[in-house]
């Protein structure tokens, strides 16, 4: 029976015993063991710090045990865990553990401590400018319809759901229906009232203090309905209650944000009937250029914000190129010369070979090279090898060492599970926490 490699990084507070076969390794926190064996459809064990079950999966010394598999046809995946004897994953762990394709016969298997994502900012402190924090986003992130064409998030994701689950950037669309704001696509409507979204969030936040989010609002009507019109109706929406939104037109620290969402204008012209103008707007972006392939960058006072926005792929054989693309500015030194908030869009679509949820989850069997590997797939395995402690523990005693930095935009966010999870790590790897 061939045989393959399994390397494994603990992140955790503490160790965690792993068992392959008749062999077991402990694996100290922020330590990576040496190399398993493994036959290809390998079984692995890890004792769970800490009692969760009185009846199932202990050993002659009480130990506890969880069993997953290692094998998957799956380039990325978190691992389902069960107890012996049970079909079912175990839920509510204190660690997360993630299985990823490293290369041919060679995986890692990375254990995570796990976060609460509904309030992790609560982890980090006042004074860290909102533009050296990771924020999950998601893109057109109220398009929950009109599958494949304009839908860009899964159906039970909803804008509670994404709060609850770790988004922090919002990328809304709305368009002018009778006198209302309602969340749009292009020319199909999304069906919810911007009224709706904000009653949802002025709740989180009020359940949620230590949490902040930014807002991108965005104009999708734009051919049928004046601009000043638009921005006027926001206005209206936003001034009903101004003491929840930072306006001001600058990167505010997390302390200055946190109960608040950050308005973040890609409307509005040069902010007339706003109080201050374009300095009472939140965060105005002096540039936006339409599908620009190579990424542009813009000033918000004395912070040079470098985003990618490239969404018009040819086709689905792009979306190697895409993922390297939007990948490679959220990669800044370990010790930066400056505060740079980089912004990517993993997303993308095209009529008629890449459709959003093609290029967010991709299809077939990429590892046996039927189908193609989405760009989800490919972020995933991306930060895994990242947050190890092999790479990080390098990188930090090396030269040209990198970390992650810069907030992150996707389409079908949950596809895979545990992107968000790694996002938010990337906030504690790199602050010792």
């Amino acid at each position: 029976m061939r045989t393959e490699s399994i390397l494994v990084t603990n992140l955790t507070q503490s160790a965690v015993l792993v068992k392959l076969g008749d062999k077991t390794e402990a694996v100290a926190a922020e330590a990576t063991a040496s190399p398993f064996k493994y036959p290809s459809k390998g079984i692995i064990e890890l004792r769970v710090p800490g009692s969760i079950s009185h009846d199932a999966g202990t050993d002659e010394n009480g130990d506890q045990w969880l069993l997953g598999k290692l094998k998957t046809s799956r380039a990325f995946r978190v691992m389902g865990l069960k107890e012996r004897g049970s079909r079912k994953a175990v839920m509510g762990l204190p660690f997360k553990a993630y299985i990823s394709q490293k290369s041919k016969g060679v995986c890692s298997l990375l254990i995570l401590p796990a976060r609460d994502m509904s309030s992790f900012l609560k982890d980090m402190p006042d004074s860290m400018p909102l533009s050296t924090i990771v924020l999950p986003g998601t893109h057109q992130s109220l398009s929950l319809y009109w599958f494949p064409f304009s839908q860009c998030q899964s159906r039970r994701c909803t804008l509670y759901h994404q709060l609850h689950m770790g988004i922090r950037f919002f990328d809304v669309r709305l368009s002018v229906i009778g006198s209302e704001l309602i969340a749009a696509h292009g020319i199909l409507s999304q069906h919810l009232p911007f009224a709706d979204a904000l009653d949802t969030i002025a709740s989180f936040l009020s359940s949620h203090p230590s949490e902040t989010m930014v807002m991108s609002i965005k104009q999708e009507d734009f051919e049928t309905v004046p601009g000043l019109t638009f921005s006027a109706l926001v206005k209206q929406y936003v001034y009903k209650e101004k003491s929840m939104w930072w306006l001001a037109n600058r990167i505010p620290n997390l302390g200055e944000a946190r109960g608040k969402v950050v308005l973040f204008s890609r409307f509005g012209g040069d902010g007339f009937g706003w109080d201050d103008g374009t300095e009472g707007m939140g965060i105005k972006p002096t540039i936006w250029p339409d599908n620009r392939k190579d990424g542009f960058e813009w000033y918000c006072k004395d912070t040079r914000v470098v985003t990618h926005d490239w969404y018009g792929i040819p086709s689905f054989l792009s979306i190697p190129e895409k993922f390297a693309s939007a990948s490679a500015i959220l990669r800044v030194p370990l010790e930066p010369q400056n505060e740079d908030l980089p912004i990517t869009f993993f997303s993308a679509s095209s009529f008629p070979f890449a459709f959003p949820p093609v290029v967010a989850r991709g299809f077939g069997w990429p590892r046996y090279r039927l189908g193609m590997e989405g760009v989800n797939s490919r972020v995933g395995r991306w930060l895994a090898e990242v947050l190890t402690a092999e790479g990080s523990e390098k990188d930090a005693h090396g030269a040209g060492g990198e970390k992650i930095r810069g907030w992150v935009l996707m389409d079908y966010f949950d596809e895979p599970e545990g992107i968000t999870p790694l996002l938010v790590e990337c906030n504690y790897r790199w602050r010792g926490k």
